[in-house]
């Protein structure tokens, strides 16, 4: 989670980043983060950026996800949320050759980190110990920056009006969406959906893609997908993990299609495809006159190709955290998740107390770390260190990719997998 310090966190990466760029062609150049004003006369010659953080705004595709959820007494039992993007003024002054080179550097440091990664927002906030702990490189999703349109004329009124001072070669960024989340005891992350009500017609009044929505599904080497859209027909496929899979017809007259075994945990896109011809394409592309067994190309043919104006969907993987254990001596639990993190997939565990006397504790969290290699089925995480013990019964989730595990049900709740500290 993102803390408090989360937007200052953000300003001070910023600053790193651009800051690093335009030293890079202008050793002398200093960055400040202050409010822009009218150099003295003995500074003016000496090239400046200024990062000034001029507007918050709440970020309206996620107004909704701020509501926490509160217990039947009315307590809060998830944390409150605010999501915000966040608008910085670029300026640059002293000479003009070296604020537009500055501002060159700028830009393309901009587009090339237009994601704020974790490696990078670590390194921009080493040597600030008042932002340790902000949380900010643990974020699902990362902050994004991109650049922020407005007029000419916007821009002199805003310098105007607002500053009260001469125009200066200036741009706007806006980050988003930085997730500023609250720190109150008792809450945690909520337990996952246990079933989905897909009788409303989300898309009901627009235009129907050729697939509609699809409902989550729990990992499993051929597991069934229902099918369902505009069109959508047996003898078609899908596209899941870059996996060709044919659409079957089931029993009663719906649609399926199997769950690829290289399918990975978390959100990937669907396609729909059709077998190469259906519409007419030529398979032997290239090929002139007619076609014989000799001028057919010996490459071989694709299972499907996607079918044109379909839009694509996505599809929500859930992963299975089938065994959680204590490794005795080591402070560590070793789990085994299916289908097994790839490379650069972000892995958490979290460890929910079902403890009578725990009743309203705030869950335990360890991690997210990234994937850096292909990784076995069973991963080793260090339990944190906390002032009370953490003996008792847990009930583990595993996230991949913000993708929680779904545990079992034990007489009607949710129990399994447990772990004995």
């Amino acid at each position: 989670m993102t803390t408090y310090q989360g937007i200052a966190a953000v300003t001070q990466t910023l600053s790193y980043l651009v800051g690093s760029a335009v030293r890079a062609v202008l050793p002398e150049a200093t960055v400040t983060l202050s409010p822009p004003e009218v150099q003295s006369a003995a500074a003016r010659d000496v090239p400046r950026l200024n990062i000034y953080l001029v507007q918050v705004l709440p970020e309206p595709a996620m107004r909704s996800a701020d509501l926490p959820m509160r217990a039947a007494n009315g307590q809060l039992t998830t944390p409150p949320q605010v999501p915000l993007r966040l608008r910085y003024l670029f300026s640059f002054f002293g000479p003009t050759p070296g604020a537009q080179l500055m501002l060159g550097a700028a830009e393309i440091a901009l587009r090339e980190h237009g994601i704020l990664d974790a490696a990078l927002i670590e390194q921009a906030l080493t040597g600030h110990p008042e932002l340790a702990g902000s949380g900010l490189e643990n974020q699902a999703p990362p902050v994004t920056v991109s650049p922020s349109m407005i007029t000419l004329e916007e821009l002199s009124r805003f310098w105007s009006g607002f500053f009260q001072a001469p125009y200066t070669l200036s741009m706007l960024y806006e980050a988003s969406v930085v997730l500023l989340t609250s720190a109150l005891p008792g809450t945690g992350p909520g337990l996952p959906v246990l079933t989905v009500d897909l009788g409303l017609d989300l898309d009901s009044g627009l235009p129907a893609p050729a697939l509609s929505g699809f409902a989550p599904v729990t990992f499993a080497a051929g597991a069934s997908i229902p099918v369902t859209g505009t069109g959508v027909q047996a003898g078609q496929f899908l596209q899941i993990a870059d996996t060709w899979v044919p659409i079957e017809a089931a029993a009663g007259g719906t649609l399926s299609a199997r769950l690829p075994a290289n399918a990975r945990a978390g959100v990937t896109l669907v396609r729909l495809g059709q077998a190469p011809g259906a519409a007419g394409e030529s398979v032997a592309t290239g090929v002139q006159g007619p076609v014989t067994a000799q001028s057919v190309p010996s490459a071989p043919v694709p299972a499907a190709v996607p079918v044109p104006g379909s839009a694509p969907r996505l599809l929500v993987i859930q992963p299975v955290l089938s065994q959680l254990s204590l490794i005795q001596g080591t402070g560590e639990v070793a789990m085994t998740v299916d289908p097994p993190p790839a490379v650069g997939q972000r892995v958490a565990l979290t460890l929910v107390s079902l403890n009578a006397a725990d009743d309203g504790a705030a869950p335990i969290r360890v991690g997210p770390v990234v994937a850096a290699s292909a990784q076995p089925g069973t991963l080793r995480f260090a339990l944190p260190s906390r002032a009370s013990p953490l003996e008792g019964s847990y009930l583990g989730l595993v996230e991949v990719d913000g993708v929680s595990s779904v545990p079992a049900l034990a007489g009607g709740r949710f129990a399994l997998p447990q772990v004995t500290l």
